[in-house]
C-alpha cells in the first residue's frame, strides 16, 4: 500500500490534481467573471458618454456608429452592443430620466420654489404634444435656472385636458400638491384662447388648485400679438407686408430669378441678403432682418425689375409684374415708409431679444418696454 501510495504521488495525475487544487483556491473563474464585468463597465461608460455627447451637442443619433468606429480606429474598446441609433435614443432617454429624478430629489429636499413654462404644439406626426419647462432657485450658485423638463403627449387641446396632464405629470415626478401649494410661484405660457381665456381656460383650472400661482403671459408672445394688431389697423403697414410677400414668392420659388439678381448684384458689387417674410407668424428680429435686406439690396432689386420688365422673353403679364414692382420701389411714400419700418423694427428686435434673454427678470422687461415706449415717442417729433 505504502509502495502504491509512493507511486501515485509521483504520477503525471497526481500532478495535475494538485495543480487543480491549488488554481482553485486562486478563484481563477471569480476573477475572469470580476474582469470580464470590469471591461463591460468600461466600454458601457464610453458608449453613455458618447452618446450624451450626442445629446449635449444637438447631433442626430446615426452619428453613434461614426463615433464608435473613430475610437475603436483610435484604439478603444468600444465592445459589441448599445451601438444603433435605437439604442442611442434609448440612452439619452435613461440619461435624461436620471437626471430629472435627481433634481427633483434636491427641489423636494432643498424646498425650492419653482415656476413652470408650458407650449402646446404639434409634432410632425400630427400628434398634439404638451412642452414642460422648469424654473427653479438653486441658493447654492444664487441664481434661477430655466431648465427643459418634460414632453408629454395629449389626447386634445382642450383646457382641461391639458391642465390634467401637466398636473399628471407633475405627480409622476414626485411632485405632490402639498409641495406645489407651498412652492409653486409662476405659471407662464402663450396667449392662446385655450391657455389664457375668458372663461374654462388653463390657468384659470390650474388657479382653482393652486390659488397663490402667478399667471403670466409670455413678454414676447404679447410683443408680437401687438405689433400684429397694428399690422391689422394700419393700412400702408399692410400693403408694405403684401409687397415683401410678393418679393419673397418672386425670389424663392424661381431659381431663374434669384439667379439673375445674384448677377445684377454683382455688376454693381452689392452684397445679397436674404428676403424673407415680415410681420407674419415669425418673430420680429426675423422681420428686421428680411427689411434691412430689402434696404440693403434697393439697388440690386431695381436694376432687376427695370432689366425684366424690358425683357422680351418673358411673357406681358411677367413684364407688367415687374414694372410694378419697379415703380413701387421708385415711389417716395414707400421709401419713407419702408426707412420708418426699418427704425421701429431694429428697436423692436432688439426688445425682443432682450425679452427672450433668461437672465432678464420682470423689472428689467419693464424697464425695457418703458424706454422702448420712450423711444417711439421721440421718433413721433
Amino acid at each position: 500500500m505504502r509502495k502504491k501510495l509512493s507511486s501515485h504521488k509521483l504520477s503525471v495525475a497526481h500532478e495535475k490534481a494538485c495543480k487543480i487544487i491549488s488554481q482553485s483556491k486562486k478563484n481563477t473563474i471569480e476573477m475572469f467573471s470580476s474582469k470580464m464585468q470590469i471591461n463591460q463597465h468600461e466600454t458601457t461608460y464610453r458608449i453613455f458618454r458618447t452618446v450624451y455627447h450626442i445629446a449635449k451637442m444637438n447631433r442626430p443619433f446615426s452619428d453613434l456608429k461614426e463615433l464608435i468606429l473613430l475610437q475603436v480606429e483610435n484604439g478603444l474598446d468600444m465592445g459589441r452592443i448599445l451601438q444603433s441609433d435605437h439604442a442611442c435614443a434609448d440612452i439619452v432617454y435613461h440619461i435624461s430620466n436620471e437626471m430629472r429624478t435627481k433634481l427633483v430629489k434636491y427641489i423636494l429636499h432643498n424646498d425650492n420654489k419653482v415656476g413652470f413654462m408650458i407650449d402646446e404644439s404639434t409634432t410632425m406626426s400630427k400628434k398634439y404634444a404638451l412642452s414642460i419647462c422648469l424654473r427653479v432657485n438653486i441658493p447654492e450658485i444664487n441664481i434661477v435656472n430655466s431648465i427643459y423638463f418634460d414632453l408629454i403627449e395629449l389626447a386634445n387641446t382642450e383646457a382641461s385636458s391639458i391642465a390634467n396632464s401637466f398636473i399628471c405629470a407633475l405627480h409622476d415626478f414626485g411632485f405632490d400638491n402639498n409641495f406645489l401649494l407651498r412652492n409653486w410661484v409662476s405659471f407662464a405660457c402663450d396667449g392662446a384662447s385655450n391657455m389664457l381665456g375668458k372663461k374654462a381656460d388653463v390657468a384659470q383650472l390650474l388657479l382653482n388648485q393652486f390659488p397663490n400661482l402667478i399667471l403670466w403671459h409670455c413678454s414676447n408672445h404679447r410683443l408680437e400679438l401687438a405689433v400684429n394688431d397694428i399690422v391689422r389697423d394700419i393700412l400702408p403697414i399692410c400693403h408694405m407686408k403684401s409687397f415683401f410677400d410678393k418679393l419673397y414668392s418672386v425670389y424663392s420659388a424661381s431659381p431663374k430669378n434669384k439667379k439673375e439678381l445674384e448677377t445684377v448684384a454683382m455688376a454693381l458689387s452689392v452684397k445679397l441678403n436674404s428676403i424673407g417674410r415680415i410681420l407674419g407668424t415669425i418673430w420680429v428680429s426675423s422681420s428686421a432682418r428680411s427689411v434691412m435686406a430689402v434696404w440693403n439690396n434697393y439697388a440690386a432689386l431695381y436694376q432687376h425689375f427695370h432689366e425684366s420688365s424690358l425683357d422680351l422673353r418673358r411673357n406681358g403679364g411677367d413684364r407688367a409684374q415687374y414694372a410694378g414692382l419697379k415703380n413701387k420701389l421708385c415711389d417716395i411714400n414707400f421709401i419713407l415708409n419702408m426707412g420708418l419700418m426699418l427704425d421701429a423694427l431694429i428697436e423692436l428686435e432688439h426688445l425682443s431679444k432682450k425679452l427672450q434673454d433668461r437672465e432678464t427678470s420682470l423689472p428689467d422687461a419693464h424697464w425695457l418696454i418703458t424706454l422702448k415706449y420712450h423711444i417711439f415717442q421721440s421718433m413721433i417729433f
